[in-house]
């Protein structure tokens, strides 16, 4: 178990991006890693709501990701990044543009050779909300928040054993 976890936060929690923007998650990725990463991150969003228990609901919206090809270079890498994905159990494809036109009817397809496409993917609509109701959980957890800007990671070997902030260590 971890004992004394900080949370470094140069401004304020869901400040900046985080904040104002719907998140997209997604499970397009070009690494194992990544795609490993990602469709756990699904699995956690689509159940968001069990597991953290917010005051108010925080809605993962499955509406799907496309991304769309103009090259066929592009085409060829999203099919190479699909193949992947596939293989990890993550339920990517590619679209041509005629399908891509059926998903998105007011779409002008000119020029668009196709795309990479993941029902499953969306968007979480209230980044602050999950943000700082997950700051909220790690402090009753005993994690302790300090607004300072971090200047330097300290080590001591391999080990971090502090960070230098603009007021202090």
């Amino acid at each position: 178990k971890m004992k004394d976890v900080i949370l470094l936060e140069k401004e304020f929690i869901a400040s900046k991006a985080t904040g104002i923007c719907p998140g997209g998650i997604r499970q397009q990725w070009s690494s194992n890693l990544g795609c490993l990463l990602s469709k756990a991150s699904v699995e956690f969003f689509k159940n968001l709501d069990e597991e953290l228990h917010p005051e108010f609901p925080l809605s993962f919206v499955q509406s799907g990701y496309l991304f769309l090809a103009y090259s066929d270079g592009v085409l060829g890498a999203y099919r190479q990044n699909v193949a992947l994905q596939n293989s990890f159990g993550i339920p990517s494809e590619i679209l041509s543009a005629e399908q891509i036109k059926e998903l998105i009817p007011a779409i002008n397809i000119t020029g668009i050779l196709g795309g990479a496409y993941c029902k499953e993917d969306g968007y979480l609509e209230d980044c602050s909300g999950f943000t700082n109701h997950l700051a909220s959980r790690a402090r009753t957890m005993g994690a302790r928040i300090i607004y300072d800007e971090a200047m330097e990671i300290l080590l001591e070997g391999n080990r971090v054993v502090g960070v230098r902030g603009r007021k202090g260590v």
